[in-house]
């Protein structure tokens, strides 16, 4: 063999067998990327398949929540309705008949901030689904009264249940959706209590008039579904146990208890007028400090305590609470002992304002989510309500109403609430940590409930200035026919001047917001 074919024969081996080594290698390197491939997309079909369980459970909180927002506006509504028919049958008078209502607002008002902090610790799934059978168990109950002690008796234990329902509620739903669909999901709640408002006059009108009891039994199949729904849909909430310094595990009874006083009797102020119920508010109040101050377990977080964001939302909520929630309330007295409407007629003038708080509710919602400071929108909100409260009350006391121009400031009303409510319930969140959210919701709540007695004292306080008691009686039955023409004319013009006092305190909520939007833009 020649030196030179040898040469080429080891270079042809030498080719072949690099070509062999790198085919080997592309080979391997296929099979690799093929199983890489299909890591990756078992991956993603896993991702999928839990993040559309993710979404299905979230969507599931929501409208178990969203149940109970429409349950809550419907019963509060339908139960003002009921109350003469209650009265005749019960043979009440009006002082007992309005603790119908107190008993109901009390007991909410009271345990918020211990219901909050019980759904913080055990699981906000459990108590919340605790409370909704509970919600339905007392509506029984009601319903089953056969005189006005027992009545009142199992309302007091009907706003137990909602205390626990309103403060779980939210912070249930907030850390249920990732945080650019939070305001969006908050807002939805928003349209079920709209729904519930609108519904609530018109369809206790039907109900009331085959049987009072009725309003009651309406809620047990409601509560029934959503408390099976929520067992076996809603993911379990783990407990979370605050860590940090000053909140311990346990609840302050001391405070629990004179928290529970200074509201109650702060309502009955509100309520009845009478100074010794401000003195016993004010005594309370005065041993829930002391006791907080030296208390290991304190009802009020401190980091709460300490939180700039969290005290101005609740503060600026409470101000604007008391501004605008008498509203639906003074209409309804004034279309229906003034002008002689019938509670289905009455509902359906009134529609406007929660009809458009609904529409506008998830819009601001949304914008909340993609705002870095959304206490804008709770300002020009609360600037629209104003404006369109004080003009609703000049309209009231014009001698032609027109209830064209009455509906369209109604619609601007509940507009601009739309913007104001989820913003702000959305921004306490925000400012409070996971462990947190269920006291810090009780405390907006608890706030809230507070504001709606004041605002209902307020427009009680000016509207009836100049009536005698036994007028103010005959007009929360809705007995027209028992005031003088010149009885009904002062409370036409006091419902004017309560509604332009209304809407002016109502602008006193903006320098809080505008705090508000300055810890935002901090955060």
């Amino acid at each position: 063999m020649s030196p030179k074919r040898g040469v080429c024969v080891a270079s042809h081996t030498g080719h072949r067998q690099f070509y062999s080594i790198l085919c080997n290698k592309i080979e391997i390197r296929n099979l690799a990327l093929e199983s890489i491939t299909v890591r990756i997309l078992k991956e993603a079909e896993d991702h999928s398949e839990r993040e559309g369980k993710s979404s299905f459970a979230r969507w599931t909180v929501l409208s178990v929540t969203t149940l109970s927002s429409f349950m809550a506006a419907l019963d509060a509504n339908i139960v003002v309705i009921a109350l003469p028919r209650i009265s005749h049958d019960f043979a009440t008078g009006v002082s007992l008949l309005g603790w119908i209502i107190s008993a109901y607002i009390l007991a909410t008002a009271m345990l918020l901030l211990q219901a909050g902090k019980l759904g913080d610790w055990y699981g906000k799934k459990k108590v919340y689904l605790l409370g909704f059978a509970l919600f339905g168990i007392a509506s029984a109950l009601c319903g089953l009264s056969q005189n006005t002690a027992e009545l009142i008796s199992f309302r007091i234990l009907q706003g137990v249940a909602a205390a626990i329902l309103s403060a779980t509620s939210a912070p249930l739903v907030f850390e249920s959706f990732p945080p650019n669909e939070r305001g969006s999901a908050l807002g939805v709640n928003g349209i079920a209590w709209a729904i519930g408002a609108v519904t609530g006059p018109v369809l206790g009108g039907f109900l009331v008039a085959i049987d009072w009891r009725l309003i009651f039994y309406i809620n047990v199949p409601v509560a029934t579904v959503a408390v099976l729904l929520g067992l076996r849909r809603i993911p379990e909430s783990p407990p979370k146990r605050p860590l940090a310094a000053g909140a311990g595990i346990g609840i302050n009874l001391l405070s629990s208890v004179f928290v529970a006083l200074t509201v109650a009797a702060l309502l009955l102020w509100l309520t009845l007028f009478n100074p010794i119920f401000a003195l016993v508010g004010a005594a309370s109040f005065v041993v829930v400090v002391l006791s907080e101050k030296r208390s290991k377990i304190p009802l009020l977080n401190s980091d709460l305590r300490r939180n700039k964001g969290f005290a101005y939302s609740v503060s600026a909520l409470g101000v604007f609470q008391t501004a605008f929630l008498a509203i639906p309330f003074g209409l309804s007295l004034f279309y229906q002992s003034l002008l002689g409407y019938s509670p289905i007629i009455t509902g359906l003038s009134i529609a406007p304002l929660p009809i458009f708080l609904g529409l506008t509710n998830p819009l601001s919602g949304r914008l909340a989510d993609k705002l870095k400071k959304p206490a804008i929108i709770s300002i020009i909100g609360v600037l629209v309500v104003g404006v369109g409260t004080i003009a609703l009350g000049f309209e009231m006391d014009s001698p032609s109403l027109s209830p064209v121009y009455i509906g369209i400031l109604l619609a601007l009303i509940g507009a601009g609430d739309g913007l104001i409510w989820t913003p702000t319930i959305v921004g306490i969140m925000k400012f409070t940590r996971s462990e947190l959210r269920g006291l810090a919701n009780g405390t907006a709540f608890m706030v809230s409930n507070v504001g709606f007695a004041a605002s209902i004292a307020i427009l009680v306080a000016i509207s009836a200035t100049f009536l005698p008691s036994a007028a103010i009686s005959q007009i929360y039955l809705g007995n027209l026919s028992n005031l003088t023409s010149s009885q009904a004319l002062l409370f036409k013009e006091g419902i004017s001047r309560a509604l332009i006092v209304l809407g002016i305190i109502g602008f006193l909520s903006i320098p809080l917001l505008f705090m508000i939007r300055k810890e935002q833009g901090k955060s």
